[in-house]
């Protein structure tokens, strides 16, 4: 009998640590909830030997970090023309992020990001748009370049920022 009453509480002591702690699952933070009209990925071209892609967006808030949120592009792999792409298969982007929101009008943000032929290959990178409503905007842009060309129809976004 007092075998029995030690496995049920140690059991229950098992269980009951599991919800506490959690289970590591949940470790990521969670997609922002948003408005889009045009989903979560877009098609965009580099300045390197025709290169081009595909890149898929996630929104979440970032963590200890209230009015940011961390605006994650995912490749699904990009390609190029020509001796060129491959000496060098890296296509190189600027993305321009956009926000409106109670801390500004048009508040622009760019960044640097480099993409290969692999699926999958990741660039993060953390906006200071404030909290509440905010109206986000994303698209690639020409690199070192003195004007900025569009390069991508991008993606635009109205979401609610802890």
């Amino acid at each position: 009998m007092p075998k029995r009453l030690v496995v049920v509480l140690a059991t229950i002591a098992a269980v009951l640590t599991g919800l506490i702690t959690g289970s590591g699952e949940g470790a990521a933070a969670p997609e922002l909830q948003r408005i889009s009209i045009n989903g979560d990925r877009f098609a965009t071209v580099g300045n390197h030997s025709f290169c081009n892609g595909e890149l898929r967006v996630s929104l979440t808030a970032a963590p200890r970090k209230p009015g940011f949120v961390r605006v994650g592009l995912t490749s699904y792999g990009f390609s190029g023309q020509g001796p060129s792409w491959k000496r060098n298969p890296v296509c190189k982007l600027l993305i321009g992020a956009v926000h409106t929101s109670a801390i500004g009008y048009a508040q622009w943000s760019f960044f640097n990001a480099d993409f290969g032929p692999k699926r999958g290959q990741k660039v993060v990178r953390d906006i200071r748009t404030g909290s509440g409503v905010v109206e986000l905007q994303l698209s690639s842009y020409a690199r070192n370049n003195p004007i900025r060309l569009r390069q991508s129809l991008g993606l635009s976004y109205y979401m609610l920022v802890p």
